[in-house]
């Protein structure tokens, strides 16, 4: 294939990735050392989330390109390739265990840039539009304020009790913590206190009861050994879940109040 020229346009996305912990392995019980490094793994991919990344790559432009197909396929994914790296700070800047601060940073300047400029925007028409901009321009500046503060509050604490239960190993729990996150997301601040107390009454709850519970599920399955395992398991869940719910709590108190404005 011969292509004299080829071009393509700038792109510009928004990237958002969501690392699931109950299913993105198999359990290797028999192996305990396995299963340490198994947990650590999880641990590191739970705090990978980033949430709209703003990604941008240039425009590409290539002359005389010749060659198979699967020659020119590596010729253009090696470019945009070398583009994606170009971005790699966005993509860190984006991530939840660091708070967003890209969102951060444009939540604040929006709402400062709107401050300063609404009520000269209305000086134009007069004293009265003057002072319609500036209220628009303070609702402005409290409401990005408030969002971006806030939801790097929510970012920071929501990775670390993600990260502290994966301690706990209990994949069932992980997974129904997912999926519940997923769809309760708090409108305003009574919802986010709301579903915090829920969430960390499941966690007590399951941490109290885990204690009983995973010794005679590891003894049905696994005999002793399972018991002892299963033990384990229930006194690290005593303590993890706990802390976990404790942190969701304040995470989806501080997404609520996010939201409020």
């Amino acid at each position: 294939m011969y292509i004299k020229k080829f071009q393509s346009s700038p792109l510009t996305m928004t990237i958002s990735y969501y690392q699931t912990l109950a299913n993105d392995e198999k359990e290797q019980d028999d192996e305990e050392s396995m299963k340490v490094l198994s947990i650590i793994k999880r641990f590191g991919l739970s705090l990978s989330t980033i949430e709209n990344a703003p990604i941008k790559l240039n425009a590409l432009e290539l002359d005389n390109v010749f060659g198979t197909t699967d020659e020119i396929n590596f010729i253009l994914k090696e470019q945009y390739i070398e583009r994606l790296k170009s971005n790699f700070f966005r993509l860190i800047g984006a991530s939840s265990l660091l708070g967003n601060p890209i969102q951060l940073s444009n939540s604040i300047g929006t709402g400062v840039k709107d401050f300063f400029f609404k009520p000269i925007e209305g000086i134009v028409d007069g004293p009265l539009e003057a002072g319609k901009g500036l209220v628009t321009g303070t609702q402005s500046l409290v409401k990005h304020t408030t969002e971006g503060v806030f939801g790097s509050v929510a970012s920071i604490v929501g990775s670390a009790s993600k990260g502290i239960l994966v301690l706990s190993d209990d994949q069932e729990f992980i997974k129904n913590r997912e999926s519940n996150n997923i769809s309760e997301r708090p409108q305003h601040v009574v919802d986010g206190i709301g579903y915090g107390l829920k969430g960390f009454g499941k966690s007590l709850l399951s941490g109290v009861t885990g204690v009983v519970e995973k010794p005679l599920e590891g003894a049905k399955k696994k005999g002793i050994g399972g018991f002892f395992s299963g033990t384990l398991k229930g006194a690290a869940g005593l303590i993890t879940k706990p802390v976990s719910g404790t942190f969701d709590f304040i995470a989806k108190t501080a997404d609520g109040i996010k939201n409020t404005p």
